[in-house]
């Protein structure tokens, strides 16, 4: 795992990693509110329906989307958020859970290893709208990915 920073969008990388959540709304999308997730969301209206079903479907786990028209443009979709708290609430509104992280960096490998992907870069997960503090996920993460992944941390500047 590499930390760096600069843009989501604009570092290269072979996949874009986004976080996620596993809540579906009544009319089957995934919330995609804030973050990163909502970027995505506002640059591919499709993702959030294509998303929930697959979250209905599968489970909260992750998925890779090859994005229509740039069939070298792939993005992968990263839970940190269960699809409901622990008292029922909507999963959007918790704090990220460090246990799915984990489970997601696993899943993430796997897919890095059957597709052959050079480079990933992933923001920090929980750290931003899930609230969790940067170095007990990065305790998470650093045993798990490799240096393919680099964990960007937005440039503010």
């Amino acid at each position: 795992m590499i930390d760096v920073t600069g843009d989501l969008w604009t570092y290269p990388a072979d996949v874009r990693a986004i976080t996620t959540n596993g809540f579906v709304k009544k009319n089957g999308e995934c919330v995609m509110g804030r973050g990163c997730a909502m970027q995505a969301r506002d640059r591919w209206p499709w993702l959030a329906e294509r998303l929930g079903s697959a979250l209905r479907q599968y489970g909260n786990r992750c998925f890779t989307w090859w994005v229509e028209g740039d069939p070298d443009f792939r993005l992968l979709t990263f839970p940190v958020k269960p699809a409901h708290g622990p008292n029922g609430e909507p999963g959007w509104s918790c704090e990220a859970d460090l246990g799915l992280i984990e489970q997601s960096a696993r899943q993430a490998m796997e897919m890095a290893d059957k597709y052959g992907w050079e480079r990933i870069v992933l923001p920090r997960p929980g750290a931003g709208n899930g609230r969790l503090p940067w170095l007990a996920v990065r305790a998470v993460l650093y045993p798990i990915l490799d240096h393919r992944f680099h964990v960007i941390t937005f440039d503010r500047s």
